[in-house]
């Protein structure tokens, strides 16, 4: 999952976004499909890999599922964003809550990595 999430951060930074309000473009729809590849990826890792952290540290779970939380929260936004045009103005705050809180689990996972 992170090598195709990994793929998917590769593809959005050699192909731009569309801006706002313009025609969309080739390249804007697979900087668009690579972010979607991307953020899948993240989330499927993040959603798989919390409860199997729970033998290792209970304090560093705690942290994790919360963390997992904000990621289920700015993912189920960006979906909303992308589906409803009333709620497409908070598009740009749920996809930040959704990268800062995915790199911040991915954070945790490597202090976990070098702690034990």
């Amino acid at each position: 999952m992170l090598i195709l999430a990994i793929i998917g951060y590769v593809g959005v930074a050699l192909f731009p976004t569309d801006t706002e309000g313009s025609k969309r473009t080739v390249k804007g729809i697979i900087h668009l499909l690579f972010a979607i590849l991307q953020f899948t990826a993240l989330a499927i890792f993040i959603f798989n890999v919390t409860d199997v952290l729970k033998p290792l540290n209970t304090t560093l779970f705690l942290i994790a599922s919360y963390i997992k939380l904000v990621v289920e929260v700015g993912l189920y936004g960006l979906v909303i964003a992308l589906l409803l045009p009333f709620v497409k103005k908070y598009f740009g705050f749920f996809e930040r809550l959704f990268l800062y809180s995915s790199n911040l689990y991915i954070f945790l996972l490597c202090v976990m990595m070098i702690r034990y």
